[in-house]
């Protein structure tokens, strides 16, 4: 595989059309490829692209006496007099082809789909993200990660579809996975072929891989009461949580009840009051726990939100206990429905998407201007369903972005104005999806040919499947997988002036690299943008023997764990030597860790995640425990102030003599420092300045290295001991003295 990264206007696709003209007539001036007649497919992005623009490039490259047939409409092969075949495909044509079906862009600007990241659009969403989708022959809700995501101004019709409870606005040819109301059997309908015997689909069952609970069933009601009716005392070691004693009796003995399982008697505090505020009066009980678990609640939700990433973390029953644990604090409940309701719509996006992983058909709307609402639907009429038939479907214009996103099960979850509802998806783009490469890839080495395949694009959609797996992967060596960057200067026909006004355009910086030179940029900002060469340095066989060796440990249940090892120098020079990044048990991940320190072990300390002490329920200790007590670990608690570790980063890395190194084998640390971005709005992000906080994915080396320099340690040389000061001070000045007087 060979990558042409080219900046716009850089000639990339003339040198695509000329390599393919010299392989068809068997005449390269330098690659060896087998002599004709050859199979050529050549992809581009739309028919028409194709007919307007390669087609004319292949007349005006191949002589005429060469060609025997030329393209039809209905055949778009080119066929040479030698017996070469050249098959002119569109990704939208190989897409039909494979999957029987057309693609077409789907959803307007206001449409977000549940990612692991929460809600997100097209402005928040990258190749890699995992979505949730629906498995249409299992019928139940999985992750599945992004392939492509496409958007494009478009001003025309699109259909909206509503009812009290239903709100989609999307392209008449958009798909639907909908329910036949008289087979029960599961279709794809485009948005105009859509009828009253049709059912949209709003919930579903979800497939959930954690099977193994975290955290014990009281925790887990207590997060619900806490981030509803309690508070933080001042001492962040405290909880608080209140209930009237008067009107909900039960509810304050389930307090009582979760209280006595997590904390011992002299943690907990119970005070009744008074309150008389109409039209309820009567007595209120607050009930105060302090320890280790008022303790991790404040970790977890330093600001009383509930994160996906906790819910993504519980089994089903968990689910479902949080679920009513938080209807108990702020919800109400009957019959046909339920209803949970926050101030200033705290919680209200969360608590939707736990719905969503529950089944349950919600839908969202304004209670005043102060409250929002969920509504959950526990109808057994209408079940997870919303009848087409009760929709109305109109034509509006429409002048925006319509986007769309591709995955494996070509389903996502949506939700428009607080509706949720399942729909399948569509994808177009310049740089080619997974599939139709490896597609492509697999016909150039069937029957023993030895076959090229050619990539050439401007990589303007961010860091995708090109970049992680054909571009910055150190398994994509030659002679397997060559690249190669041409840029908008090697053009010749393109005058100064043209080139001063793309580089001035505004609009055009965010994207300037990509643009001019071919190269990859970041859809966000990089957060380490001082990283680059000077900070590499050549990998070490063993540690230097005057550094002073450091562990950082970033330890997870499900992700795998991040270790640095690191040696400070006596000019306090940091250099991260050696690393591993894999899922461990703590057993062998404490073996691993001497093997590679061989005779410098132990450390002087190994910096550690806080986060690992919680209690691992198949020992009984914690991860720092468990290293320390049982494999001689010195652990010291990490300081986890992020903005003053990124602050501290990036002095370190800045400058021609950076204090921070990495040394080349360490891959994965090197890959962390060029894919760590800032994290962007999930929508409206031009009305907001940018969040001030990274993107919280794949950054496990860069936490453990920043664990290390935030621990503010002095530099001893290897063999150093302390030697305590005399207990008596000098009778001449009454201070204490050193040994040396």
């Amino acid at each position: 595989t060979r990558l042409i990264l080219g900046g716009k206007r850089s000639g990339k696709t003339t040198w695509g059309v000329v390599e393919c003209c010299w392989a068809a007539l068997g005449i390269h001036p330098y690659l060896d490829y087998p002599p004709p007649p050859l199979k050529i497919r050549v992809c581009g992005v739309s028919n028409e692209g194709v007919r307007a623009i390669l087609l004319p490039m292949f007349m005006d490259w191949l002589p005429r006496h060469a060609i025997q047939k030329m393209p039809t409409r209905d055949d778009m092969t080119m066929i040479l007099s030698n017996g070469t075949f050249i098959e002119m495909k569109s990704y939208e044509q190989d897409v039909e082809k494979y999957e029987g079906t057309e693609r077409h862009i789907c959803f307007d600007d206001k449409t977000e789909i549940l990612s692991k990241h929460g809600w997100v659009n097209y402005r928040n969403l990258w190749v890699g993200d995992e979505c949730l989708t629906l498995n249409k022959s299992t019928r139940k809700l999985e992750w599945k990660p992004v392939r492509l995501v496409y958007s494009k101004h478009y001003d025309g019709k699109l259909i909206s579809i509503k009812n009290h409870g239903f709100d989609a606005l999307v392209t008449e040819d958009h798909r639907w996975p909908v329910i036949s109301k008289k087979t029960g059997k599961l279709l794809t309908v485009e948005t105009r072929k859509l009828s009253k015997n049709h059912k949209f689909i709003r919930a579903a069952n979800y497939t959930n891989d954690v099977t193994i609970a975290k955290y014990p069933d009281a925790f887990i009601r207590l997060v619900g009461w806490v981030l509803t009716d309690g508070s933080y005392r001042p001492s962040k070691n405290q909880i608080c949580v209140s209930q009237s004693l008067t009107r909900y009796p039960d509810k304050c003995n389930e307090l009582r009840l979760i209280f006595s399982e997590l904390f011992v008697n002299d943690e907990i505090n119970e005070q009744e009051s008074s309150y008389n505020k109409e039209p309820f009066t009567g007595r209120m009980l607050n009930i105060y726990g302090r320890g280790k678990w008022a303790r991790l609640l404040n970790q977890l939700f330093p600001d009383k939100e509930l994160t996906l990433d906790f819910i993504l973390e519980l089994p089903d029953s968990q689910l479902n206990l949080l679920y009513q644990a938080l209807l108990d604090g702020d919800g109400s409940r009957q019959e046909t429905w339920e209803e949970f309701s926050q101030k200033f719509g705290k919680n209200i996006d969360v608590f939707q998407a736990l719905c969503v992983l529950l089944g349950k058909k919600t839908t969202t709307f304004k209670a005043d201007k102060d409250y929002d609402r969920v509504y959950v639907s526990k109808s057994k009429r209408y079940g997870p369903y919303t009848s087409v038939g009760e929709t109305e479907r109109t034509y509006v214009e429409y002048h925006g972005v319509i986007w769309c996103v591709n995955d494996e099960n070509d389903t996502v979850i949506a939700r428009r104005e607080g509706t949720i509802y399942v729909s399948s998806q569509c994808w177009m783009d310049e740089e080619p999806p997974r599939d139709l490469y490896e597609s492509n890839f697999m016909r150039t080495i069937s029957s023993n040919i030895n076959g090229k395949l050619f990539i050439t694009c401007t990589p303007l959609h961010g860091m995708n499947w090109i970049y992680e797996e054909l571009y910055d992967n150190p398994e994509a060596v030659p002679p397997a997988v060559e690249y190669v960057h041409v840029s908008i200067f090697d053009n010749p026909h393109l005058s100064k002036e043209a080139l001063d006004t793309i580089k001035k355009d505004p609009a055009m910086q965010a994207s300037l690299d990509a643009v001019l030179y071919g190269q990859f940029v970041p859809k966000s900002g990089l957060v380490y943008k001082d990283f680059g060469d000077s900070n590499i340095v050549s990998a070490v066989s063993e540690p230097d023997k005057n550094w002073m060796i450091v562990l950082g440990l970033d330890l997870h249940n499900r992700n795998p764990h991040g270790i640095v090892f690191m040696g400070l120098n006596k000019d306090q020079v940091w250099t991260v030597y050696d690393e591993i990044y894999d899922h461990l048990t703590i057993d062998d991940l404490a073996a691993k860790i001497k093997s590679k320190m061989g005779d410098r072990w132990p450390p002087v300390c190994s910096v550690v995640d806080t986060s690992s002490n919680i209690e691992q329920s198949t020992s009984g200790m914690t991860e720092a425990q468990m290293l320390t007590l049982k494999h001689g670990f010195f652990i010291v608690p990490a300081h986890k102030d992020v903005d003053a570790g990124l602050t501290k980063m990036t002095k370190l890395l800045y400058g021609s003599t950076p204090g921070l190194k990495v040394t080349e084998n360490c891959r994965n640390t090197t890959r962390e420092f060029k894919h760590y971005v800032w994290d962007d709005w999930a929508r409206a992000r031009d009305k907001y300045n940018p969040k001030e906080k990274p993107k919280k994915k794949d950054d496990h080396l860069l936490d453990a290295i920043r664990y290390v320099i935030m621990t503010e340690l002095v530099y001893r040389p290897p063999g150093w001991k302390y030697e305590r000061s005399p207990s008596t001070a000098s009778k001449t000045t009454g201070y204490f003295m050193d040994k040396k007087g």
